[in-house]
């Protein structure tokens, strides 16, 4: 696995790159997967995926986070032979007291 990130916009887009590459016996199989996340303020975000080997270019993933809650799909399919989503429901609860930087 190799991956970047670059931050832009103070911070509110991130743009990345992930490598993936899963040797076999018999086969090696090879993911690349470019993201965007967009942060309007500290409760409200987007993110964007998109994974081009394995899926031949039909792999896309969709993010939302509102306040607590984000709403996502890791991996949409949309080829001719099939369709498939997987969708995560999450919600985050903060344990303790926020700390500002000292730097």
């Amino acid at each position: 696995v190799l991956g970047a990130q670059y931050k832009l916009l103070d911070d509110k887009l991130t743009l990345g790159a992930l490598s993936t590459t899963r040797l076999g016996e018999v086969n090696t199989q090879a993911e690349l997967t470019l993201a965007g996340n967009y942060s309007f303020n500290r409760h409200i975000g987007v993110a964007l995926s998109y994974s081009m080997l394995q899926s031949q270019g039909k792999g896309l993933g969709l993010g939302l986070k509102l306040g607590p809650v984000t709403l996502a799909t890791d991996y949409m399919y949309f080829g001719k032979d099939s369709r498939t989503v997987s969708a995560l429901v999450g919600i985050s609860i903060p344990i303790g007291s926020r700390h500002e930087s000292s730097l």
